[in-house]
This record gives structure tokens, C-alpha cells and sequence, in this order.
């Protein structure tokens, strides 16, 4: 979650498309630095953005189930 938080999401365009087509998310540069994944670092394999998303949804679930059973559990109880 520590990279994900830390990874710039920027506003950007192809340069093939023109700046009219606008769209949103980390560079392939600043995925790539964060998580060292594929094998080109001016791409993002949507296997690996996939993954990368996945893997941050169950850490902020685990993270939540952990929150939760704190919260409902008397002070010095264990669960």
C-alpha cells in the first residue's frame, strides 16, 4: 500500500492522440520505479496493473478486517 500511495497519479496525454484525449493514472516511468514490473518501462502491462490493483484491494481489506475486529473487541481482549 506504501507504494501505491506514494506513486504520483497524473493527468496526461499520448502524444499521438493530441492533448484533447485526456487520461488519468500513473506514467509508465513512475509504475515502473515503484514495482519493477515487465520488461519495458515506458509500458504498463495491464497484467501487471492488474495484479498491482488486486494485491492493494485485499492489503486494504486485510487492513479493514484488522480495524474492524479492534474496534469490536473490548480493550485487552484478544479476538
Amino acid at each position: 500500500l506504501a507504494k501505491l500511495a506514494a506513486m504520483p497519479v497524473r493527468e496526461w496525454s499520448y502524444k499521438a492522440q493530441g492533448a484533447a484525449i485526456r487520461h488519468i493514472g500513473p506514467t509508465a516511468q513512475d509504475f515502473h520505479a515503484a514495482f519493477g514490473l515487465g520488461t519495458e518501462p515506458r509500458r504498463i502491462g495491464t497484467v501487471d496493473a492488474d495484479g498491482v490493483a488486486l494485491a492493494g484491494v485485499k492489503a486494504l481489506d486485510a487492513r479493514t478486517r484488522a480495524t474492524s475486529i479492534a474496534w469490536s473487541t473490548p480493550s485487552g481482549v484478544s479476538p
